[in-house]
């Protein structure tokens, strides 16, 4: 028994290690492609204090570090709840990654097809910067498609549906499809809000319009994502967002 409780921590640890570097790969693009663009199209009231790269840096260490937070709830619990990451668990074992991705191919492609009008209407409203220009694309769509999915699916939502499992169904079978539904809809909401600093520094300031549109269009995307999470994996979220983001920048370029 103490054999297999060893082997199953470390596939925890190796899956959560294979996620958390994925994750990085998208602070990365964000603080050292899109912050320094961002930075001198938009200066801060008081000059920086330290180049951009050395601020750039500092910040990808802290959100390393939330990062590895979020991985860990998702490396954790996810399991007890039915939630997965197929690819990542392929990855880790060694199993075949087509085989795992498969089918969560078309669903996220599906996905990424419907919800490509919201990072469309962002960008095109001025509502966020990310895809403006190809390099700030490269960024959306490591950061958005990748990092994002991993801080609001697998670390937010895995712990909202295990912590309504836990202490409303006294983890007794499965989570009800209303406990997952609660955690998507909450998790959606929270990745809207989570969009309205930038929106502000983008605009100077925030209208009643402005916050609606942030926080409604963010709640819909979420939800379809949370929903692709749960029902296909991991990977189908992050291939809707970022199918969402490349077909938004395909039709903004061409408008």
């Amino acid at each position: 028994m103490q054999t297999m409780a060893f082997v199953a921590n470390t596939s925890k640890w190796k899956l959560g290690g294979a996620i958390w570097i994925a994750g990085m790969i998208g602070v990365l693009a964000v603080m050292f492609i899109m912050l320094p663009v961002l930075i001198s199209q938009h200066p801060p009231r008081s000059p920086l204090r330290v180049p951009v790269w050395v601020a750039s840096l500092a910040a990808s260490a802290q959100a390393g570090v939330l990062l590895a937070l979020f991985v860990w709830c998702g490396a954790v619990f996810a399991s007890r709840v039915g939630l997965r990451a197929p690819v990542f668990e392929a990855l880790v074992t060694g199993r075949s990654l087509g085989a795992a991705l498969r089918p969560q191919l078309l669903p996220g492609l599906l996905g990424g097809l419907t919800v490509a009008i919201i990072p469309w209407y962002f960008t095109s409203h001025g509502l966020i910067f990310e895809i403006h220009s190809p390099r700030s694309l490269l960024a959306a769509v490591l950061y958005g498609g990748i990092t994002e999915e991993i801080f609001m699916r697998w670390g937010l939502m895995t712990l909202l549906v295990w912590s309504g499992w836990r202490f409303l169904q006294k983890s007794s079978g499965q989570p009800s499809s209303g406990v997952v539904w609660a955690a998507i809809v909450v998790s959606a909401a929270i990745f809207g809000a989570g969009h309205l600093p930038t929106t502000r520094i983008l605009l100077g300031h925030l209208t009643g319009i402005a916050i609606a549109s942030v926080i409604a269009g963010g709640a819909v995307f979420g939800v379809v994502v949370g929903y692709l999470y749960w029902r296909y994996g991991l990977e189908a979220a992050m291939v809707c967002h970022a199918v969402s983001h490349l077909l938004a920048y395909g039709a903004y370029k061409s408008a």
